[in-house]
């Protein structure tokens, strides 16, 4: 202008700033390149990433919240990993006492191709106690080897839930190709709760894999899995302590295309085990219930499986028992699905109850090579008519040509390996 400039303060500009990162970072200790995981957090939040990356974490215990927005130049080759350095998850722990409006230990914030590795998460708030947090489409992420906590409770609210994503606003916000394996969860109103955005073909939540998990004393429900497509639920065990009466093992809604149940193992204090509803298949990609070890203890009503309005599933080689005396049960309850396929299964409900239940005929299911138990009056109901024998629920349901009407003698209530031999 011409003019003198007499206020020479301004005249200057600071940036700081860090390069994009990539190799291998130290947490914690003497010397290293961050002093905690947060540190760690705000450097990827802002430079992101040029290469695979890895923070190893030094063995401490870390009290603080870690959050973590889209990684600028993360991709599926520049992968991000938290791991304890010693490789031992319990050398590692991240703690911190939450509140309602920060509820979490790690929130994923639209973060993709994030790995967590052998740590420690402990949620301690008696309320607010999610330990993973994914919201706003973090996709591609795996969690494996981790050991998460939260309080005992009686609550049955979602803010106590170790595993958590909630339903977005928009199918874009999905968070979709997460992987949770090798993971024990203890404690909580739910060990995972897991929501997609819709039930619409092209606004479900993709590729959710939940393997090996070990879930403990959930108050409320083990996993919640609900508006997905095709999630593979698999090798899991669930033990629940409680006697909360609507406690649930497995919470499966809305779970289209090619579901997989396969190998878990599901001991219920009361209850339901497993409750799928409308979580339809087609006749090429069919769901599957599979090889799936369930026990339920007792209650005033106590279900190993509850299947509700979800067609073409085959649900073949479990074993499911009842006992200590459910007042009223169902070793296996078909609802209303269509074109379902029950075979080579163990129904056995040593309380009061049925082993066999199918609310309607009509919809095209078919069974055999079953073995039917119940000590109670009544083996199976059959669409508004009790039967008390096979033969009985063969000639009245058309069903069960094969199978036997065995007592199974398990070698005890939650082994079930049968000892009777005809059984093999």
């Amino acid at each position: 202008s011409g003019m003198a400039d007499d206020f020479t303060i301004n005249n200057s500009l600071t940036v700081s700033s860090r390069a994009a990162m990539e190799g291998n970072y130290t947490i914690g200790g003497n010397g290293a390149d961050f002093n905690s995981f947060g540190e760690a957090a705000d450097a990827l939040n802002n430079a992101g990433v040029c290469g695979p990356t890895v923070f190893n974490v030094t063995s401490a215990i870390y009290l603080e919240q870690v959050y973590l927005t889209q990684i600028p130049g993360a991709s599926e080759v520049n992968t991000v990993t938290f791991q304890a350095a010693s490789g031992n998850p319990a050398d590692v722990t991240l703690t911190f006492d939450a509140d309602f409006s920060n509820n979490y230990l790690f929130l994923l914030d639209g973060t993709d191709y994030l790995t967590l590795r052998n740590l420690t998460l402990e949620a301690t708030n008696d309320s607010y106690s999610r330990a993973i947090h994914l919201r706003n489409g973090a996709d591609y992420n795996r969690f494996e080897d981790l050991d998460i906590s939260g309080p005992v409770t009686t609550s049955t609210s979602d803010g106590m839930a170790l595993i958590y994503s909630d339903q977005n606003n928009n199918a874009s916000q999905n968070d979709d190709y997460n992987e949770f394996r090798r993971i024990t969860l203890t404690n909580g109103a739910y060990g995972v709760y897991w929501y997609g955005y819709s039930t619409n073909v092209n606004e479900r939540e993709q590729g959710t894999v939940f393997d090996s998990l070990t879930i403990t004393n959930p108050y409320y429900m083990g996993m919640l899995v609900e508006r997905q497509q095709s999630p593979k639920i698999n090798h899991n065990q669930i033990t629940q302590t409680s006697t909360y009466s609507s406690q649930y093992g497995m919470y499966l809604q809305y779970c289209y295309g090619q579901l997989e149940e396969l190998r878990n193992r599901l001991d219920i204090r009361s209850g339901t085990a497993v409750y799928l509803y409308e979580s339809d298949a087609t006749t090429s990609e069919k769901g599957l219930i599979a090889n799936n070890l369930i026990t339920v203890a007792g209650g005033s009503t106590a279900i190993g499986i509850d299947h509700w309005y979800s067609d073409w599933h085959d649900v073949a080689h479990n074993s499911v028992h009842l006992f200590g005396e459910p007042t009223n049960g169902y070793a296996y309850r078909h609802n209303y699905g269509s074109n379902d396929v029950v075979q080579n299964n163990i129904f056995a409900n040593s309380g009061s109850g049925y082993a066999f239940y199918v609310t309607s005929s009509g919809y095209n299911l078919a069974s055999d090579y079953n073995d039917l138990y119940a000590e109670g009056t009544n083996l199976a109901y059959w669409s508004g008519t009790n039967v008390s024998t096979l033969a009985q629920w063969q000639s009245t349901s058309g069903l069960d040509a094969n199978s036997f009407q065995e007592r199974p003698v398990f070698a005890s209530d939650t082994g079930l390996s049968p000892i009777n031999s005809s059984l093999d």
